[in-house]
Formats: C-alpha cells, structure tokens, sequence
C-alpha cells in the first residue's frame, strides 16, 4: 500500500493531525516581512505591497503577510481590497488580533457593520488587554465577549471597593513597570478576581479609560471624596496579632492601656479593647482608601477571622455616609440615602433629594434663572457673597463654597430669596450647602420662597444584608455604627 504524501509548509513539515488550518513556520516569511516594514517605515506602498506578497508565496499558510496586503489596501483606503484579504488572512491558522481588528474596520467602511461587529469581537478574544477593538465594540453598542460567552447586554460597574482594589493593584503595577498602553494590569487584576472582563471594559470605556495608565486618573475622579474623609468604627482580630502589625507597619499606630503613642501622620490609629479582640478606631480624618489598602496589607498578620468595619463620611465633599464592612475574603458597602421634611411636615419629594453622587463643597453648582454671567456677578456681588459664590460658565450657573456658607448665614437667606423670586412659576431651584456636620438644603419657588430642610442619611430600605458574604454580627455592628451621629468635626476646613 502506497505511503500518503506528508502534508507540507513552507519551512518544516507538518505531521500533526491537528483539526484546523495547516501550521505555518514564522522564520519563512520573516525575511521578505521585514522588507515590508522597512518599506512601510519609508512611506513607498508599492514596495511594502511587493514585499507582503513575496512573504505570502514564501509561506502561503502564513496570515501576516496577507494581513500586510489588507493594511496597505487600507493606506490606500482601497477598503474592498482590504476586506478581501483581512477575510483569507483570518482563515489561517493563529490569525492574530490585528489581522481580526483590521478586517472589522475596513468592513466598517464598506458597510457592514454587524460583520464589523464580529471581527472586533474574535480581535478582543485574540488579545483583550488590547484597547481598541474594546472602543470600537462600544462605540458599535455592543459588550465585549470573551470565547465560549453568549452575547451579552449589560456592562458590569465597579463598587468602590473593587474600584479601591484596582487602583491599588494597577497603580503600583505600572508604578513598578509603566504602562505600554493596553489593559494588561487590569485584565491580571480581573482573571485573579474571576471578574467578568468583557463588561467591565465595557463600563471603563465609557468613562473613557482607554489603558491602565489613564485608569487610575480617569476613574479616580469620581472617588476623590475618599482622599479626605472622617472614619469610624471598629478593626476585629486578635489582640497579639494587632500588636505585632502597629510594630511592623509605620502607618498604623494602635493605643493599647497604660501605653501612649502619636497618631499623628498615621493612615489609622485605633484603640485596643481590655480583652484583647478588636480595637475601635475613633472618628479620625485621614484617606479611607488609604485605610482599605492599609488593612489589606495587615489582614494576613491577623488572621482569616479579621475584619475592619468604618463608616465613611466626606469632609471636603457633601455626600452621603458609607458603611465598609471588608474581610479577607469578602467586602460589603452600604450607601445611605438621603431624605428630608419639609417645613409642613411633609416629605421632600424624591426628584429634590441628592442622589449618591460626592460634590466637591468648594464648588457645589447652583442654577440662578434668568441671569447671564455678568448678571450673575453684579447679583452676588450686591450681597456681598463673592468669597463664598462665583459665577461661573455656562450663563447662570454658580459654584458654592458650601461649608463656609455659615459664615454668611444672613446674606446667604437672602440672596437665596432673590433666586427664589426669579424662578418661573411651577419651578424650583435646590442649593445645598453643610453647617457642621449638618447637611441643609433650599428649595427656592417663586410662590413660597426658601424652604430650608434639613436632610439626613439613612440606611437604605431595599438593602437586603441576608445575601451578604459576611458574618452576621459584624453585620449587626456596622448597622449600630451607621445609625450613630456623623463626626462633629465634619468641616470641609
């Protein structure tokens, strides 16, 4: 019986019987490749075109050389041309994700969008620390989808907690490493998780974080409140334990009977109970995402049992409080909301309570109707508020230092008036600001004036703890310290 012939590539044999299109040996067309780029670099099409097409005959199972052809379509914007070879180079083997990310543009430019579609989706599954095909996706309204996913509809946000962690964890990589302009950190960061990778890129390129080096000062943003803000609770493990951690870690200082130590210019102090199981940390202004990647650092020294309980109040921002109840294995937030009563006793409405959202209290925005800029300003100016109300772009807006407005108590009723009387009837104009640690809100109406209320923060009825992955006495514990009095020195000086 006749011997089958072996099945042949350019540079080696291949004697596998490996489903798939044939192997192909990279070193046979890296010579006429590299004439491709060096005619590419020097601008001259018809060389790189020559170049990739020698590459191709040297080894025709090889996608790059073809891919090469579809880029130079491209730079000619000869998008059919392109198509055309982005679709024979995707069919070889280890196809890579430019030849898939390519191929979706150029379809992109002939129409075909839903193709288009398709090959960004195989270019994120090639390589999904990749940026691009992760905007393009969205831009198109699709989520990005890892192999074996069915399609998927919704983006995954990040917690604050998970958003704590990935600053950490990414900030110190590209610390370390640099960034090189992909997401590899943060996929690293996602596969250690077992996060949904697909739609939390989704969720960053909407916010337009488009590497790991523009993470951090991207998203970040939105968490400013957490750099400056008043903590209180309690740090569980044993007492030992905890001794040994204040003596190992320089930003963590812990009072213990009859001893004495300086908090000062310490990410946490706390105090050590008499028998030795948990110390409570007294209300202190320092960064609480600072504290987490502290007690992060500190949880092994105190064992799989420890676990910091906070409530988390902003002190240059207006904001609602937060309960973080963090383990070694699980973490837990609580966001209160807002509410308040009218000077009748009657509720305030819904749509005029602040959502969850931290303002910063040098620049809280308040809308005056009917002024322009200029308007604006001869209008504060005449109640003498200019160190503490600025106008500012667009026509009608103003920014309010909101924790100095006490200090200007009268003139601030009554420039809150003038708004009032200029508000079209039916309307209403909210200005909040904070006393204290009150936080107080106006509703300005042309037919009753200024309404002041004063709002609390409570705990959030449709927060179900049963489902949460954390015992239930330190469940217990840090409802009792949510419901306790916000920090006295809750000033924004």
């Amino acid at each position: 019986m006749a011997e089958k012939p072996k099945m042949e590539v350019v540079g080696r044999l291949d004697v596998s019987k490996e489903a798939g299109p044939p192997h192909w040996d990279p070193a046979a067309a890296d010579p006429a490749l590299r004439k491709a780029a060096e005619a590419l670099q020097g601008g001259d099409l018809d060389a790189a075109a020559a170049a990739f097409h020698e590459a191709s005959e040297l080894s025709i199972h090889d996608p790059r050389p073809l891919g090469g052809l579809a880029l130079v379509a491209m730079q000619r914007k000869d998008w059919k041309a392109a198509v055309k070879h982005g679709r024979e180079a995707r069919t070889k083997r280890d196809a890579g994700y430019e030849v898939h990310y390519n191929l979706g543009f150029s379809l992109e430019q002939v129409g075909k969008r839903d193709d288009a579609i398709d090959s960004y989706q195989a270019a994120f599954q090639r390589d999904p620390t990749q940026p691009h095909a992760i905007h393009n996706l969205v831009r198109l309204g699709r989520i990005p989808r890892l192999v074996g996913q069915e399609e998927l509809l919704e983006d995954q946000p990040l917690d604050t907690l998970e958003r704590l962690e990935l600053y950490d964890s990414v900030g110190r990589a590209v610390h370390h490493s640099g960034g090189d302009g992909t997401f590899a950190h943060t996929v690293e960061w996602a596969i250690d998780r077992g996060a949904p990778w697909g739609q939390i890129a989704a969720w960053l390129a909407k916010r337009g974080v488009h590497d790991d080096a523009s993470l951090i000062g991207i998203l970040s943003a939105e968490d400013a409140h957490l750099a400056d803000s008043w903590v209180s609770g309690f740090l569980v493990g044993g007492g030992v334990e905890m001794k040994k951690a204040a003596a190992g870690n320089e930003d963590f200082a812990l009072l213990v009977d009859g001893g004495s130590v300086d908090p000062k210019g310490k990410t946490l102090f706390a105090k050590l109970n008499a028998e030795g199981t948990r110390a409570s940390i007294p209300p202190q202004r320092t960064s609480a995402a600072h504290v987490v990647g502290l007690v992060q650092q500190i949880f092994p020294m105190l064992g799989p049992k420890a676990a910091l309980v906070i409530t988390v109040d902003p002190a240059k921002h207006l904001g609602p409080r937060r309960l973080w109840i963090i383990t070694p294995s699980s973490d837990q937030e609580v966001v209160g909301v807002w509410s308040g009563k009218l000077p009748d006793g009657s509720e305030l409405p819904t749509q005029a309570l602040p959502d969850a959202r931290a303002w910063d209290a040098d620049a809280v925005p308040l809308f005056v109707p009917g002024t322009d800029q200029p308007s604006l300003a001869a209008l504060i100016e005449e109640y003498l508020l200019q160190d503490v109300v600025t106008a500012v772009e667009p026509d009608g807006m103003a920014q309010v230092k909101a924790d100095r407005i006490v200090d200007y108590r009268d003139a601030w009723h009554a420039f809150l008036g003038s708004v009032a009387r200029r508000v079209p009837v039916g309307g209403a104009v909210l200005a909040r600001w904070r006393e204290g640690n009150k936080d107080l809100l106006a509703v300005c109406r042309a037919d009753l004036g200024v309404q002041t209320v004063p709002l609390s923060c409570s705990w959030p009825e449709d927060s179900d703890m049963e489902d949460v992955p954390v015992p239930p006495e330190l469940q217990y514990l840090g409802r009792a310290l949510f419901q306790g009095p916000r920090p006295k020195g809750v000033v924004g000086t």
